[in-house]
């Protein structure tokens, strides 16, 4: 995160809460319109090709973390958020990445994909650059 951070990335933090497990702390994905704040703070009031020459990483769907040979854990996430801000980035002139996870949607031309099915995959060659 630090890193992310030093290269100019917007990071909106986990809010706390009741979790999953019972649990109560941080780790909660934040509320939607603290999302949509956070966007629109940072791409508010842009338009068709201020983009241009941005390169836009954005994460789709969910993992599934192996147990053994049969079980997983996972989430149900159909990455259809990250589906949308992908193709806005691109439609607003942005060379777009998705790492996604187990999304089954169609794939939207001009925008590459990276395929991450679990927190354990490896890229050997990715970069999105600056």
């Amino acid at each position: 995160i630090a890193q992310l951070r030093a290269d100019g990335a917007h990071i909106i933090e986990p809010e706390s809460g009741l979790l999953a497990d019972g649990a109560v702390g941080p780790g909660r994905l934040a509320e939607p319109s603290v999302i949509v704040d956070a966007v629109e703070g940072v791409l508010g009031g842009r338009t068709a090709g201020d983009l241009a020459g941005r390169r836009v990483l954005i994460s789709a769907g969910g993992t599934r973390e192996p147990i053994d040979a049969v079980r997983y854990v996972g989430n149900r996430s159909s990455g259809r958020m990250g589906w949308a801000l992908a193709a806005a980035a691109r439609d607003r002139g942005a060379d777009v990445v998705v790492v996604q996870a187990n999304v089954d949607l169609p794939r939207e031309p001009g925008i590459r994909y990276v395929d991450a099915p679990s927190g354990q995959t490896q890229f050997l060659s990715f970069s999105v650059g600056n």
